[in-house]
Formats: C-alpha cells, sequence, structure tokens
C-alpha cells in the first residue's frame, strides 16, 4: 500500500516532492460523476455535517477511544447501525482513514476502513443515507492504491439512523465490473487535461 509518508499539505492540497497530486474527490467533482449541485446549499452543508460527524464516530468506536456517554443522541442509531455491520458482517480493520497514493495514476485517498470481510481482503466506505451510484468506483479507486488491490472486496455501508445497515457490493452489481477500468480512465483524463492547461 502507497501510504503517505512523503505527501505533504497545504490547506485542501496535497504535494508530492512539490507537486500536487489531486484528491480522488476532486476528480470524481471535476469529471462530474460527483455533482451535488441541485442539491440546495443548506441541505448539502447539513448532509456533510451529519456525514463527519458520523464518520468521526465511527472511527473513534473502532480505535477504541469513542466516550459512549458523550455521544450526541443524534448519533447513536448511526453507531448502532455501524456495529451490527461489523458484527454481521465480520469486519476488521488494518486501516482506519488512512490516506492512501497511487502514484502512477497521480491521485490520493483515503479510504474509510480497509481490511476484511468474513476473512477476505476489503475495502470499504461509510454512507449516510443512501448509498450514491458512482460508489463502486470510488472503492475501485482507493483499492487500485493497494498491491493487488484488484483483490479486494468492494463494500459500502449505508447507515440512514435508524439503527439498521444497508450493505452494498459494487461487484455483484451489473455494471460494477466496468467502475475499476472506468475510474482510472477518467483519473488519467482528468491528470492529461490538469497537464495541458
Amino acid at each position: 500500500m502507497d501510504t503517505l509518508t512523503e505527501l505533504t499539505q497545504r490547506g485542501e492540497e496535497f504535494f508530492q516532492q512539490g507537486v500536487k497530486m489531486p484528491r480522488l474527490t476532486e476528480i470524481m467533482q471535476d469529471l462530474g460523476i460527483v455533482d451535488y449541485s441541485k442539491i440546495p446549499k443548506d441541505t448539502r452543508n447539513w448532509a456533510m455535517d451529519r456525514g463527519s460527524k458520523v464518520h468521526k464516530t465511527c472511527e473513534l468506536w473502532d480505535l477504541g477511544t469513542l466516550r459512549v456517554e458523550t455521544l450526541d443522541e443524534r448519533l447513536v442509531p448511526y453507531l448502532d447501525g455501524w456495529q451490527r455491520a461489523v458484527e454481521d458482517l465480520r469486519l476488521t480493520f488494518t486501516h482506519i482513514e488512512v490516506r492512501m497514493v497511487n502514484e502512477t495514476y497521480w491521485y490520493c485517498c483515503k479510504p474509510d476502513r480497509v481490511g476484511a470481510a468474513d476473512g477476505e481482503p476489503a475495502v470499504i466506505e461509510i454512507k449516510t443515507g443512501e448509498v450514491p451510484w458512482w460508489v463502486g468506483m470510488q472503492l475501485s479507486a482507493q483499492a487500485a492504491c493497494m498491491p493487488d488491490g484488484h483483490t479486494y472486496r468492494r463494500i459500502a455501508i449505508g447507515l440512514p439512523g435508524d439503527g439498521t445497515y444497508k450493505p452494498v457490493y459494487p461487484d455483484k452489481l451489473p455494471d460494477g465490473r466496468n467502475d475499476r477500468a472506468m475510474i482510472l480512465t477518467g483519473i488519467s483524463l482528468y491528470n492529461r487535461k490538469q497537464n495541458n492547461k
């Protein structure tokens, strides 16, 4: 796995040996894959804030540092759903919120979890609410930062906030088999465009 030992951060931007390395999210937005423009700004900000808090709650739980007694009661159902997913799917983690790079395709990303599902290598994304259609491409790009990343199972866990979870397996979707080729092609096009500005 290409973890970032030489990557430096300036604000929201990352640099490898002085050269800007784009974030996967930035690339997917630029390509129009991720598009929040039709969502009212207030709704979008609220959803992003909720997502950040849920992610941090799950991260602290997985690290064993969450002080449950201080947790906002509105976050408890999301945590309940995540705990059920971890137990039911037998999820284990080697990396939690670790930024990684792909120097070949030139991008960085931060998967929510890397580890295993029922003993098989897996990359896992946590989504509050509905799991977006593009999550398979996101997971494919994340897996491509790891040696033999094409062997990793891709799993998105939707947390609707009612104590349940909804697993989505892009590998089992009819169009999911093309996710890796599509996103790596998109990343290549993005970088080509940036280099020709």
